[in-house]
């Protein structure tokens, strides 16, 4: 390893960890309020789990010297500049939660070994939750999931802390020593959810200045809160398919459109049949436009990618030069045939040869006979392209067709920089 590296650590391996310490903030920010406020020593088993988030933190703060950041689009692998980044970010955060005050303070202070005070101490765990907003963010980079979706979920996740925390301020105010903490709690959770959600049964009220205070508070709290909520869910949800909004839209604006120019009824339903196939096969994108907006430097990988399957189904390229096939990536253009749509005219100027991914189109002479029928992996209108000439047949889709184009202007250049490509043509 050279000196200005570090271990790449596996970016699934440091997502599970994160997604770990993202569990074990949830337990504490959950566990440590209530433990405050039900004011009892905790059993055994809780005890042991105490000590092990301990090491799970501590774990976490020397591993985070060790994860690579990314800063700006690019990857710091460096071991000086991730701990310095480190340093000043998070590690203050971290290193909060990873001292045990609740084990420290007490052995130096006897007077503090009180469940109550001992409850104060544990909110140090707690320190960890503004990294909250942190994993969120590096899941939205990882996970190759909706970022809507992801949004949606972390909204309601903190929502539902929020209530949490509201309900332990509530139990710690109204707590009945005739019921046990189970029941406490329910009642406290409900009063915070009705609060929150403005609706206010009245059948748990405030009965002294202290919780009328506080309720007062949570009402102010719970109206912005319920706007918010609503407001950010209903945006959210909007954006979960956005694909799908974007594509209606245009299928409605087409649709107007056609209907102001009084259109025959078979051409509308043509061109509602393509953009639902566009819709089921490609999610309604239009992978030009998409191709446009892409970096020059990223475009070849991108096509390349995108185009693999015409690469390893079309036989004029199973063994062509690399070069070659970087060079045709970029210069396919999709384009999708309807059923019975001439692709390719008799008598036409040949400006665009063909490289038909699915479906089939069949050869049509100049009387009406099919000569041959094409299918997945054939290429055609070449001819014209080499000839200068004008089409020699017909090409007529008998089904669905994706293909891809290929301008003469980029053909010719392929075939001035690629001789063996040239006679293979």
């Amino acid at each position: 390893m050279s000196q200005t590296a570090i271990i790449n650590i596996n970016k699934r391996l440091q997502l599970f960890w994160n997604f770990i310490i993202l569990v074990v903030i949830t337990y504490c920010a959950v566990e440590a309020t209530l433990r405050l406020v039900i004011k009892s020593s905790p059993p055994n088993w809780v005890k042991e789990l105490d000590s092990a988030i301990i090491i799970f933190f501590a774990s976490d703060l020397i591993i985070s010297f060790f994860f690579n950041v990314l800063r700006e689009g690019k990857w710091v692998t460096h071991p000086y500049d991730i701990a310095m980044i480190y340093l000043k970010g998070w590690f203050t955060f971290d290193l909060i939660a990873a001292i045990p005050f609740d084990l420290i303070l007490p052995y130096l202070f006897p007077s503090l070994n009180t469940p109550f005070y001992l409850g104060i101490m544990r909110l140090g765990l707690m320190a960890k939750i503004p990294k909250l907003w942190h994993y969120r963010r590096q899941f939205e980079h990882f996970l190759y999931i909706n970022v809507s979706v992801l949004r949606l979920l972390f909204s309601l996740y903190l929502i539902s802390l929020l209530a949490h925390w509201i309900a332990c301020g509530w139990y710690f105010l109204t707590a009945k020593p005739e019921l046990n903490s189970i029941s406490n709690y329910i009642n406290s959770i409900y009063w915070t959810m009705t609060t929150l959600a403005t609706v206010g049964y009245g059948d748990i009220t405030p009965a002294n200045n202290i919780q009328k205070i506080y309720a007062i508070a949570i009402m102010i709290l719970g109206a912005g809160v319920y706007g918010y909520v609503i407001g950010n869910i209903a945006s959210i949800i909007g954006k979960i398919d956005i694909s799908r909004a974007h594509h209606q839209e245009l299928v409605e604006k087409i649709n107007a459109f056609m209907l102001s120019h009084h259109f025959p009824q078979y051409i509308e339903q043509k061109v509602k049949n393509y953009f639902s196939y566009l819709w089921d096969n490609r999610g309604g994108y239009d992978i030009s436009s998409i191709f446009a907006e892409l970096p020059e430097s990223f475009k070849v990988e991108f096509s390349l990618f995108l185009n693999k399957e015409i690469f390893e189904k079309i036989p004029l390229f199973k063994n062509a030069d690399e070069s070659l096939i970087r060079e045709i990536a970029v210069y396919l253009k999709p384009c999708i045939a309807l059923p019975d749509d001439i692709i390719c005219r008799y008598g036409e100027i040949g400006d665009k040869m063909y490289f038909l991914n699915k479906g089939t189109v069949e050869v049509v002479a100049p009387n009406g006979d099919i000569y041959t029928t094409l299918g997945d992996g054939s290429f055609f209108g070449e001819t014209a392209l080499l000839m200068s000439t004008k089409r020699n047949a017909t090409i007529r889709a008998t089904d669905y067709c994706e293909m891809y184009s290929l301008d003469k202007k980029s053909f010719d250049r392929i075939l001035k920089n690629h001789y063996e490509f040239a006679k293979e043509i």
